[in-house]
């Protein structure tokens, strides 16, 4: 590294301000500034963008893996079994063709469940059992579902992409 002197402009010895106005800056002048923002912010924007690429497709806050969180195969009968079809569209569920609430194919990859509640197994099963407790005017009944049938139901269409 090299050691350089630095010498005091007579203009800031007589205590007169040397901040050169834009016009009057040389040309180059600030590069090195640059240069130390770029290095530091340039790697932070890559990470930051990695991330945001990282999670696209992804539910925000979603824990858990349908392993975890029941059983598919008996939640794509229980969603039979309770009749969701008839306001809920879902491919290859039999007699799922309703048009009242949203199609349910790929829920589990969206943000929010109705509107309110970040889409996480836990609130998606509190939803099932009890949507009035997450939006009370909601036009979606409750069914009386156990929580074991809702895990599984959750399970079935967290599986579905």
């Amino acid at each position: 590294m090299q050691s350089r002197s630095l010498t005091v402009p007579a203009a800031v010895r007589r205590g007169e301000d040397m901040a050169p106005s834009r016009a009057s800056r040389p040309a180059g002048a600030g590069r090195e500034a640059w240069w130390v923002t770029s290095t530091l912010l340039l790697p932070a924007l890559v990470l930051l963008a990695v991330l945001a690429l990282a999670s696209c497709g992804r539910p925000i806050g979603r824990t858990g893996t349908v392993a975890t969180i029941g059983d598919a195969h008996r939640g794509e009968q229980a969603l039979a079994q309770y009749g969701c079809g008839a306001c809920h569209t879902m491919s290859g569920v039999r007699g799922a063709h309703g048009k009242v609430g949203p199609p349910l194919d790929g829920v589990g990859e969206r943000s929010i469940i109705a509107g309110e509640a970040a889409n996480t197994p836990e609130n998606m099963v509190q939803w099932i059992r009890d949507p009035q407790s997450i939006e009370p005017n909601t036009a979606m009944p409750n069914l009386g579902v156990d929580a074991i049938t809702a895990r599984d139901m959750v399970a079935y269409l967290y599986s579905r992409r």
